[in-house]
């Protein structure tokens, strides 16, 4: 006779701490669990109502500009500075970890049409209705040390209530809703000094001054100069921006300063990704400049109307992307100094961005409350239409994983795509927000940047539910478990209704129902013209939705 029996030592089975989770053995063999499906299925919906019962997507807003946000830029070597500018010619440099703002400067006369950074990462150029464009020192390390030492110095005046006045920039961080900030978040401080240092790991490197104000308590004194780096406009340009001071009191002038040689304002601004190219497009078409030359170096022009938006593409060395007034969305080679296509749409595009992980594929931000997926080999039809907005989408920006864009509208909403989607997959709004005219990715695409003309520069996750700070291992494999378990039964009826469900405004559910009838009562008009017509006449035949809104193309 055999007997088999089940043998475990005592070490494999005990616990060596009370803390210590019990361990399960368990035998995967499906066939000892006929209802594992049945049972993933209600932790699939358990899963998609805890996303939904957890998103809340708004952080925080930056509330110091006094006019309409009109264009921001990124980083691309820090993840927390970033600079915007408004329509009253202010420019900002912020500190996304800490919401602060560092310094400011009235940069034009008149709207900032445009920011772009430089490949370093240490400098970055605007461009407005004065028909100037100017390069600025980033410096955000300086200004941050300044702003630390005044909060320190505020601080050991006062104890721990800081008036607005030891605010960086002169006002308190608020929320959407016109609330005070958090004690903690005031009283961040030295934890924040010390952070810092591990959040510029890709950035600018940290200068002798930020590395005594890292070490340094609250209220002690910092022996070092805070004074940002700024040089006098240089290369025998005239012309600064007027007087504005930075945190330390030291007095912010341009590097450098460009006018524009047609007589016309800029409308928009894009520096090169590797060399020190940037190019910036107006009434008169559009121009490449050479930060080294007072003078651009090459001038392209097809039609008379206005460009409106250009991009670099990430991959080809001299390959830009505009569109146009005239409904065009043109491509040039610097390289051959040639204009290579232009394709005429239904609708102007207001702007645009290049895949940075698909660089031969771009999205343009259309008049039309729809965005356009091409292909740049191919830019007779388009590659996908995104469809859920209700007004003009007035800006565009791709993650930097490539997967997924986002867009702000006219209609004061924020949605989030995949790059791949017909349909948004998030909606962000607040009962403030205005009408958004500038959005952004921040450089690890967990956080997205809006700026709309109500003055706030807001800051969501771009995944709603996702816990803030550190989580532990057990918390991290929850997670993964729910995100499988919503992959693989994200199509049932039930998952499927409660991971789309989303609190919209009114308004956009009233627009959204006129234009579902709109298309309906179109459908059936050309029904009707089909079921009167010969069956071998083309009437009443749709047009792909793809090519319907593309006029034709132009080599």
């Amino acid at each position: 006779m055999k007997l088999k029996t089940i043998s475990r030592s005592y070490e494999s089975a005990a616990r060596d701490s009370r803390t210590e989770v019990r361990k399960v053995h368990k035998n995967a063999d499906p066939k000892l669990h006929p209802f594992e499906k049945a049972r993933e299925y209600t932790r699939a919906v358990t899963a998609a109502k805890l996303d939904r019962m957890f998103a809340a997507p708004f952080i925080g807003a930056l509330s110091e500009h006094s006019d309409g946000v009109y264009c921001m830029a990124t980083n691309p070597k820090s993840l927390v500075s970033f600079v915007s500018g408004s329509a009253d010619g202010e420019v900002i440099v912020w500190d996304l970890a800490s919401k602060r703002k560092l310094w400011s400067v009235i940069a034009h006369t008149g709207f900032v049409r445009g920011l772009t950074m430089a490949a370093d990462g240490e400098h970055f150029y605007s461009c407005g209705d004065d028909k100037r464009i100017r390069q600025w020192r980033l410096a955000s390390d300086d200004a941050l040390v300044a702003a630390l030492a005044a909060a320190a110095s505020a601080g050991s005046a006062v104890g721990s209530k800081r008036p607005r006045s030891a605010m960086v920039g002169g006002s308190t961080d608020r929320d959407d809703d016109g609330g005070e900030a958090s004690g903690a978040e005031e009283e961040e401080g030295d934890e924040y000094s010390a952070m810092v240092a591990g959040a510029r790991s890709g950035g600018l490197g940290r200068s002798s001054a930020s590395a005594a104000a890292a070490g340094a308590g609250r209220g002690a004194s910092l022996d070092v100069d805070l004074r940002p780096r700024y040089g006098a406009a240089s290369l025998g340009r005239a012309g600064a921006g007027g007087g504005a001071t930075s945190a330390a009191g030291a007095a912010v002038e341009p590097v450098a300063t460009w006018s524009n040689p047609g007589g016309h304002s800029f409308l928009s601004i894009d520096h090169h990704w590797k060399e020190g190219w940037f190019a910036t497009s107006g009434p008169g078409g559009l121009d490449v400049w050479d930060a080294q030359r007072s003078a651009p170096t090459h001038s392209f022009s097809w039609g008379a109307d206005s460009v409106t938006c250009l991009r670099w593409n990430p991959a080809e060395h001299g390959l830009l992307a505009s569109t146009g007034a005239d409904r065009s969305v043109c491509l040039y080679d610097v390289r051959t100094d040639s204009v290579l296509r232009k394709t005429v749409m239904a609708m102007s595009g207001n702007s645009l961005a290049w895949n940075p992980r698909e660089p031969f594929n771009f999205t343009v931000a259309s008049e039309d409350s729809n965005c356009y997926t091409f292909d740049m080999r191919r830019m007779d039809s388009a590659m996908m239409v995104h469809k859920d907005h209700v007004g003009a989408v007035m800006d565009i920006a791709y993650a930097p994983t490539g997967r997924e864009f986002v867009t702000g509208s006219y209609d004061r909403t924020i949605r989030l795509w995949a790059f791949d989607g017909g349909k948004s997959r998030e909606i962000y709004h607040t009962k403030r927000m205005q009408r958004v005219f500038s959005v952004r990715y921040s450089g690890d695409a967990k956080y997205v940047l809006s700026g709309s003309d109500d003055t706030n520069v807001r800051i969501w996750k771009s995944n709603a539910s996702a816990q803030l700070g550190r989580a532990l291992p057990r918390e991290r494999a929850k997670t993964d478990y729910n995100s499988a378990l919503l992959k693989r039964f994200g199509h049932m009826p039930e998952v499927k209704k409660i991971a789309a469900s989303r609190h919209v405004p009114k308004l956009v559910v009233k627009l959204k129902g006129a234009r579902f009838e709109d298309e309906q009562r179109s459908r059936r008009k050309l029904a009707n013209v089909r079921a009167h017509t010969a069956a071998d006449s083309k009437e009443g035949v749709p047009d792909p939705e793809r090519k319907r809104h593309i006029v034709g193309e132009i080599k």
